[in-house]
């Protein structure tokens, strides 16, 4: 993997049916017009910010919970974090990526 490629893993569970659904998503596999999304929507995420804690509201007890891991070059983050607890950026870059993720979907869970 190159300085500048990404690879990103998401998988979101929870909500209402409790389904599991993610993959990964490389940005070397990607046009170069997503790549250059995928840069662009990567680099604004602080990974190594601790997600804020916001308990789910009444009548939000089935939000997804995501946990991301995200490779670039030499840096590696693991982030488990409430769709609650999302800040903006880190909500574009899931939305961004669960279309375009390969790979695991658990219809099953």
């Amino acid at each position: 993997m190159s300085d500048s490629e990404w690879k990103i893993q998401i998988k979101r569970s929870g909500g209402f049916a409790g389904v599991s659904r993610g993959g990964e998503v490389r940005s070397g596999e990607l046009s170069a017009e997503e790549a250059e999304e995928l840069h662009r929507l990567a680099t604004c995420v602080d990974f190594a910010a601790k997600p804020r804690d916001v308990p789910a509201q009444p009548g939000e007890p089935d939000r997804f919970q995501y946990s991301i891991v995200v490779d670039h070059g030499s840096e590696h983050y693991e982030l488990e974090i409430g769709e609650g607890s999302m800040d903006e950026q880190q909500k574009a870059l899931a939305q961004w990526l669960m279309p375009r993720a390969t790979g695991s979907s658990d219809e099953s869970t």
